[in-house]
């Protein structure tokens, strides 16, 4: 959900230090990437924290992301209602995290496990489901908020408390949060 072009500064950061670093960079499905900070297969996470214990993470916030419900104007006609939206799929991405979730009332579902595909899929006309504003084009209507809520996210660096840092890590912490705060 967020770009990796806002980060091409932490590999300047790197060079100019003259270290010598791997890089392992994986997207992650909703709250997938949390839990493989949890696992320590990463040292930072890139996420939404909806619940995470402030015991055992570290974290500062980056941005927030606004996701508008959107559908395709092929997919119904004259005025967009809810009782059009009850027919058409609502394309959701899925992780392990959220599989037996299904207290929508919404239960005519495209489930997917990336939010490139969901994009894709409502961009074609093939279902209908929340988008950023960059995302959505002029095929798309954006679906009122009296039908279906408009959701911000506030989106955060986060790294486990116990786990050791070495001073490259720290200090891609450091400058991560320095460009967060201006």
């Amino acid at each position: 959900l967020v770009p990796l072009s806002q980060f091409q500064f932490i590999f300047d950061v790197v060079k100019a230090a003259k270290a010598t670093t791997n890089f392992s960079i994986k997207s992650g499905v909703l709250f997938d990437n949390v839990e493989a900070l949890r696992n320590k297969e990463v040292q930072f996470a890139i996420g939404h924290l909806p619940q995470l214990d402030q015991h055992e993470f570290e974290f500062f916030p980056l941005c927030q992301i606004q996701f508008k419900p959107a559908i395709h104007k092929k997919l119904y006609e004259g005025e967009c209602t809810l009782e059009t939206l009850l027919k058409v799929p609502n394309v959701i991405v899925e992780s392990h995290q959220t599989q037996n979730n299904s207290s929508s009332k919404f239960q005519n579902k495209i489930k997917v496990t990336s939010h490139e595909r969901k994009v894709e899929l409502i961009q074609h006309g093939h279902g209908w489901g929340r988008l950023k504003d960059e995302e959505i084009n002029d095929d798309l209507m954006i679906i009122p908020a009296t039908l279906i809520e408009h959701l911000n996210f506030e989106i955060y660096f986060i790294r486990l408390k116990a786990m050791s840092q070495g001073p490259m890590a720290n200090l891609i912490w450091q400058e991560v949060q320095s460009k967060s705060n201006n």
